[in-house]
């Protein structure tokens, strides 16, 4: 089964360009190498999305890893998204709040025993998007994260579980 991790934003002024820049911003901060970006536009130069990879080695030493050993590199694929007419509203249920959507998702973020890394990546996002939420669409309880709450969750003790369950 797929999971990922969303990051919700407001529509209300969103570009996907300003939005690959804090994805950036906080790999940065967290040592965290982003590459293979691609964003896509249509014939009048509309951003339609992409996609790239978040990775704790750089792409050119991951190129020259055997198969084994790139499967054992924390390594993810990221996608920025373009709000459609039919996402106004579309994360009303879970945040309350009105004209929220999915602008980034990170894919099979958990794949890994600890998930502290994805956790540490979250808290640099969180730093400088303090209106965002955060999703996992994969668990049974519907809950999400403020950056209050990652703030918070950041100066506890490290749980694996804050991915499956609110604990804040």
């Amino acid at each position: 089964m797929s999971s990922a991790i969303k990051f919700l934003k407001r529509i209300d002024e969103y570009t996907p360009e300003a939005t690959l820049k804090s994805f950036q911003c906080a790999a940065t901060k967290a040592k965290i190498f982003v590459f293979g970006f691609r964003m896509d536009y249509d014939e009048v130069g509309k951003s339609l999305g992409g996609e790239g990879a978040l990775s704790e080695i750089d792409q050119a030493t991951l190129l020259t890893y055997d198969s084994y050993d790139s499967h054992q590199t924390k390594t993810f694929l990221f996608g920025v998204n373009t709000p459609e007419e039919s996402d106004y509203d579309s994360f009303t249920w879970l945040v309350n709040e009105p004209n929220y959507f999915e602008a980034v998702y990170i894919r099979n973020p958990f794949r890994y025993d600890d998930g502290e890394f994805i956790f540490h990546f979250v808290v640099k996002y969180f730093e400088d998007n303090p209106d965002d939420f955060l999703w996992n669409d994969s668990t049974s309880e519907k809950f999400f994260y403020t950056a209050s709450d990652i703030k918070k969750l950041s100066t506890m003790p490290f749980d694996p579980m804050w991915s499956e369950r609110k604990l804040v």
